[in-house]
């Protein structure tokens, strides 16, 4: 063997040192992202229901990519922090949500009697569950018409356009100071006139908030979160915070209300959290 063949068998068997030796690293750095992310989730992130932390390793090239996005600014931190200890080198591409496309439009208020809340954005995807009108969300990110939310429950949900009306910071704190009312019938509906025979804006179930814009007679003049105005009836419906002062969650009171119930069809349920006693208006009725 000459002298020229030897340096290129040289030249081979480093080449595939180094190559072995790069796969090696890149294993290496993938297993310890794995178990970091693992860790990060238990920690902030241990029921993807309510909190959202989805981020992935990606090769490119001799680029490492660390994508995805999360609502938790304090996860995010926490895993670049852990990324850094273990000297692992990547290129940031997590997005953390409210997305700036939104434009501070990063609350909402539902503007229907009850919302169908999805799994994916789209009709066909699983119920999680639902909101009742005037419920007010947290808003992270729009896409193809439907918009990622999280209820006061904290449940993440997608909910499609014609059930949300998005809201700058500034106007929803407009909306928590306005007077309201809580239609407390089982189901009814909203008019046109302070006439229960003119026009039907809406149907109406339990747990519904819309603003007090006035009052005639039997009814309350109301606004819908979208700026539809409409009248119910004072029988049906109470002034918020005089519902709110008068709540009584004992046993006696479940129980009676549980039975105004019997008979209606039932399409979901969720546990009202105790939480709930300290989060911004409304605190709509959950069965």
């Amino acid at each position: 063997m000459n002298y020229c063949q030897k340096g290129i068998i040289f030249i081979l068997i480093t080449g595939v040192f180094l190559s072995l030796s790069c796969e090696q690293k890149l294993d290496k750095d993938e297993l310890t992202f794995t178990s970091l992310m693992k860790e990060v989730k238990q920690e902030f992130a241990p029921d993807k229901r309510v909190a959202l932390f989805d981020i992935e390793y990606v090769n490119k090239g001799n680029e490492t990519i660390i994508k995805g996005e999360s609502n938790l600014p304090e996860a995010v931190n926490s895993f670049k922090e852990k990324l850094a200890q273990h000297k692992i080198d990547y290129i940031d591409s997590i997005q953390l949500l409210p997305s700036s496309s939104l434009n501070d439009f990063t609350q909402g208020l539902i503007t229907i009697s009850v919302a169908n809340l999805r799994g994916k954005p789209a009709h066909s995807s699983e119920l999680v569950t639902q909101a009742t009108l005037g419920t007010p969300v947290k808003i992270f990110k729009e896409e193809d018409g439907w918009y990622l939310i999280q209820t006061p429950d904290q449940y993440l949900s997608w909910v499609d356009r014609g059930g949300i009306m998005p809201l700058s910071t500034e106007k929803y704190s407009q909306w928590k100071s306005t007077p309201k009312v809580i239609y407390t019938n089982t189901i009814g509906h909203s008019f046109t006139e302070s006439n229960k025979d003119s026009q039907v804006v809406s149907d109406m179930v339990a747990g519904g908030v819309l603003e007090q814009i006035g009052e005639k007679k039997e009814y309350y003049y109301v606004a819908f979160p979208d700026g539809r105005k409409a009248y119910v009836l004072k029988t049906e419906a109470m002034d918020y915070d005089t519902w709110l002062a008068a709540l009584d969650p004992d046993q006696e009171s479940l129980v009676s209300t549980s039975k105004t119930l019997m008979g209606v069809p039932y399409l979901w349920g969720v546990p009202l959290p105790k939480e709930w006693i300290a989060v911004d208006l409304p605190k709509p009725f959950i069965f």
